[in-house]
């Protein structure tokens, strides 16, 4: 079974559905569905499964809340992390640059045009879905290939999005959160 928490308490509810025999539960994106108040329904969902199931929460990151989960809610509960200095390669390049907000679009184009190799491939991070698209038509309008990649997008267009960027058809990749997970 696949399904948002809040869907699949209804389901339970109205259909009187029974996961006594499910032997495994995964959260993914578990700090995200903490993050949006779905505590409530996961230990509901919870309380109505076998207690030797294993259970797996999926998460870029761990917040406060998602550690007391764990201690509370799960049996021997285990960490597996990977370990930030064997995962970030040491040709990336960061750069924070500190601007006013009527520049960044500025800023962005510039850094593009004049600092980046005309090689090299970066990933833009933005807020919104209406950021990226916004950012992926004024880089479009400069003639700088790009694409936009966020969670609304359909998973094919996301796919094809990031293969593109992955094969080196695109320069740039303006992305969400999703990307960064």
């Amino acid at each position: 079974v696949v399904a948002t928490p809040g869907r699949l308490a209804h389901h339970l509810v109205e259909a009187g559905l029974s996961l006594r025999a499910v032997e495994f539960l995964v959260f993914d994106e578990a700090d995200r569905l903490f993050e949006m108040g779905f505590a409530p329904q996961i230990h509901e969902i919870m309380a109505k499964m076998s207690d030797k199931r294993q259970t797996v929460l999926v998460s870029a990151t761990m917040p406060s809340m998602l550690i007391e989960f764990a201690r509370a809610g799960l049996r021997d509960p285990q960490i597996v992390r990977l370990d930030s200095e064997m995962s970030i390669s040491p040709l990336l390049k960061t750069v924070f640059f500190t601007m006013r907000m009527e520049e960044k679009t500025a800023a962005l184009i510039h850094t593009i045009d004049k600092v980046l190799d005309s090689d090299a491939q970066a990933l833009v991070f933005c807020a919104t879905r209406h950021h990226a698209e916004y950012l992926s038509l004024v880089l479009t309008h400069r003639g700088i290939t790009n694409v936009a990649v966020y969670g609304a997008m359909d998973q094919t267009a996301r796919k094809i999005n990031v293969a593109r960027f992955t094969d080196k058809e695109i320069r740039i990749m303006v992305v969400t959160d999703l990307a960064a997970r």
